[in-house]
């Protein structure tokens, strides 16, 4: 528990940072996280300015995960999630909590559990690629798909998540 309350000390560094740069609205981008560092980041936005602030969250699996060897785990995590998102909803708006999955069957199945609609992000799998260069911020959103945008890779719902972005 001790480490959850450092690790929330350091994201509440960064998010401060993050808050305090004057240039519009700030998208907090999750992707891979334990329940841990979830509570970490709910923690720490507590004592920040969370006005511009946004939380994208990408789930990438279910509570019914697993089949019976994981699905102890997988409740017992989506219960700590469905938590850290109601407090994520409270601190910043539930406009301003957007759920992510990768796939339209997930999609279904946490719009379901968390009453609230997710929204498929397609996900490319391609090679790690790390770049050093910084990017300045701009009102431009920049996306890239794998191949020709469609219907079942959710062109549609990154029309909806652009959309949410530019009001």
């Amino acid at each position: 528990l001790s480490s959850m309350f450092i690790f929330a000390g350091d994201i509440y560094r960064a998010l401060k940072e993050i808050v305090n740069d004057k240039h519009g609205k700030k998208i907090i981008f999750l992707e891979s996280f334990n329940p841990m560092e979830l509570w970490a980041i709910v923690i720490s936005s507590i004592f920040i300015n969370r006005k511009e602030l946004s939380f994208w969250i990408m789930y990438r699996g279910s509570p019914n995960w697993g089949g019976k060897k994981h699905q102890f785990m997988a409740k017992t995590y989506y219960v700590f999630f469905r938590t850290a998102n109601f407090f994520i909803r409270c601190l910043v708006g539930r406009g301003d909590l957007i759920i992510l999955s990768d796939s339209e069957p997930l999609s279904k199945s946490l719009t379901s559990y968390y009453k609230q609609v997710a929204y498929v992000l397609p996900i490319p799998h391609t090679p790690t690629i790390f770049k050093t260069e910084i990017i300045e911020p701009s009102s431009e959103l920049i996306l890239w798909l794998p191949g020709a945008p469609r219907m079942e890779k959710g062109i549609n719902h990154i029309k909806k998540m652009a959309a949410i972005t530019n009001q």
